[in-house]
């Protein structure tokens, strides 16, 4: 049974098993399951690919079931292996350039169409460009209605619409096709609490605050101006202070970084009520880490 498992599997109800590893990789970064992978003498998972990265880049993996894709966040190259899991896959079955170039910080797959987030611009292009070419053109967008974007924090999307954090702003737009021309609408946040992270599961869009709150809209009537459905603030007893969170089937998830925790709601209904709510606890440091 693998490391990630053996933790969560004895402190989730029977119910939310089937998250375990969604809530892993809310709680553990991926350096500390590799890292305890050879302190405990676990046996360690296949390497798919090693590539020679400058100490201080992140790589992210992303997957949409047929491919996988691996973006740093120093460089413009977009990593593709095809066909996958295949086992000793070394090097990748392509390395895109990505057009315009410039540092990666989202790279993003929903349905048939990729998003790449830049610090100050928004990049979309079809799915099959990432097979047909060997640079990614896309169509790019780097300003709203004449408000450029300065330094882009977080962005999403699903099949309705690309979302990018900036600012004290949420931007809003329509994914620009042929057919249908590119709209824009923004949702606004007091300077103070500025939005954070950006989740989509294509019903609900989930943005956490700088202040550590978590606001939920209903994509299906998102519109200029809109107000969240439900606004999770930091109330005792039930959110300290909110890093992450994220919905999967009418199902919530908040990653809790002032109590150490994470909190989940069965049903998006009833987000707030303590009686409904089921408490993840963070395991012991000892327990992830030996030294």
């Amino acid at each position: 049974m693998c490391y990630a498992t053996r933790i969560f599997k004895s402190n989730i109800p029977m119910k939310l098993h089937r998250y375990y590893f969604l809530i892993a990789f809310l709680l553990v970064p991926f350096s500390i399951f590799a890292q305890t992978f050879f302190q405990t003498g676990q046996s360690p998972a296949v390497i798919l690919s090693k590539i020679d990265i400058i100490q201080q880049q992140g790589i992210r993996p992303l997957t949409n079931g047929n491919i996988l894709v691996a973006t740093s966040s120093e460089d413009s190259k977009v990593a593709i292996w095809r066909n996958m899991p295949r086992q000793n896959a070394q090097e990748p079955d392509k390395i895109l350039a990505t057009q315009p170039a410039g540092s990666i910080r989202e790279f993003l797959i929903w349905g048939n169409n990729v998003l790449v987030a830049y610090k100050s611009a928004l990049g979309f292009a079809p799915t099959f460009a990432l097979s047909n070419t060997d640079t990614l053109k896309m169509t790019v967008l780097n300003d709203f209605n004449n408000t450029f974007l300065r330094d882009i924090q977080a962005a999403a999307i699903d099949d309705r619409f690309a979302y990018a954090a900036d600012s004290n702003f949420v931007y809003v737009l329509t994914i620009p096709t042929p057919q249908k021309p590119l709209d824009t609408f923004r949702l606004t946040f007091p300077s103070n609490n500025r939005p954070r992270k950006v989740k989509t599961d294509g019903e609900t869009l989930t943005i956490c605050t700088a202040k550590g709150e978590v606001h939920f809209y209903d994509i299906l009537t998102l519109k200029r101006g809109d107000l969240p459905f439900k606004t999770l603030k930091n109330t005792e007893g039930v959110l300290g202070f909110a890093s992450d969170a994220l919905v999967r089937n009418k199902q919530v998830f908040i990653a809790d970084n002032k109590l150490n925790r994470i909190v989940c709601w069965e049903k998006i209904e009833a987000l707030g009520d303590t009686s409904k709510m089921e408490i993840l606890e963070k395991p012991p440091k000892a327990a992830v880490l030996k030294k």
